[in-house]
C-alpha cells in the first residue's frame, strides 16, 4: 500500500474520481441535449404531405359546395325563389371552377404520360431528348408538366415595297 501511495497519490480518492465521471456524463448529456435544440433537422416528406393535404382540403370543399348547390337547386325548383350571390361567393365558385380544370389538365398530362400503357422504346428516347429523364437533369416525383409552346407570331410583311 505504501508503494502504491509512493507511485500515485491519489490512488484512493474515490469520491473525486466519481465526481470526474458524472461531471463528464453530465456535459456530454448536456452536449447531446444542445445539439438537438441548435440542429432540427427538417423532414423531408412534410412538404409534401401538406400540399396534398390542401389538395384533400379543396377537394372536399369542392364537393361540399357541389353538394350545397345540388341542395339549393332542389329547394329553388319547390319553391321558386329568387337567388342572391354575393361576389366574393362568385370568386370562390370561380376559383374552384379553375382548380377543377387545372386537376382536369394534371390528370389528362398524367394519362397521356403513363408507362404501363406504353410500348416500345420511342417514347424513352423522346423522354430522353425532351428532358423528361431525370438522368438529363428534370425533376424527379411531382414535376409538373412543361408548359405549352407558345405559337411564335409570324413576322410583319410589308407588301408596299
Amino acid at each position: 500500500m505504501a508503494k502504491a501511495l509512493e507511485q500515485d497519490a491519489t490512488i484512493f480518492d474515490y469520491d473525486n474520481a466519481l465526481d470526474t465521471i458524472t461531471a463528464e456524463r453530465e456535459r456530454v448529456k448536456q452536449a447531446r441535449e444542445n445539439m438537438k435544440t441548435e440542429k432540427r433537422k427538417e423532414v423531408r416528406y412534410v412538404h409534401a404531405l401538406m400540399e396534398k393535404t390542401q389538395e384533400r382540403k379543396k377537394e372536399d370543399e369542392r364537393l361540399y359546395e357541389k353538394r350545397l348547390i345540388k341542395e339549393l337547386q332542389e329547394e329553388a325548383a319547390e319553391q321558386g325563389e329568387e337567388k342572391f350571390v354575393t361576389s366574393a361567393y362568385k370568386k370562390q365558385l370561380q376559383a374552384n371552377k379553375k382548380w377543377e380544370e387545372e386537376q382536369k389538365r394534371r390528370d389528362a398530362w398524367a394519362e397521356r404520360d403513363d408507362v404501363t400503357k406504353k410500348d416500345g422504346l420511342t417514347d424513352f428516347y423522346s423522354n430522353m431528348l425532351r428532358g423528361k429523364n431525370k438522368a438529363t437533369g428534370a425533376t424527379v416525383r411531382g414535376a409538373t408538366p412543361p408548359p405549352e409552346p407558345e405559337p411564335e407570331p409570324e413576322p410583319e410583311r410589308d407588301f408596299n415595297s
